[in-house]
């Protein structure tokens, strides 16, 4: 999958991280379903605020790479914005991201 292949990180991303809370916390509690109802909800707002230029570097940086399907994801992000399948995942991926730091913080403890 492509979003495996980007150079992504939830703490340089530019959107608001309480706001991301209201992903990865149900994430984190195993309710999926919650969660991704949460990314579709917040998505407009964190697009506005920021995601939106950290999808679109991800992108530019992975095609420079060579990343097969960097290209295409970019047309898609330029004509469906936080609707494109891309930027749903790479959402999703900043709230794993999340969850997996909360836990290593609270292990460290």
């Amino acid at each position: 999958m492509l979003v495996d292949e980007l150079e992504l990180d939830f703490l340089n991303a530019g959107i608001c991280l309480a706001c991301l809370t209201f992903v990865a916390f149900p994430l984190d509690l195993g309710h999926e379903r919650e969660a991704r109802g949460e990314a579709r909800r917040l998505a407009p707002d964190l697009w506005e605020e920021g995601l939106e230029l950290a999808v679109v570097q991800a992108l530019e940086r992975a095609k420079a790479d060579g990343i097969a399907g960097a290209a295409d994801a970019i047309e898609d992000v330029r004509h469906q914005a936080w609707r494109s399948r891309v930027a749903q995942a790479i959402l999703w991926r900043y709230a794993e991201q999340m969850v997996e730091d909360m836990r290593s913080t609270s292990l460290s403890k």
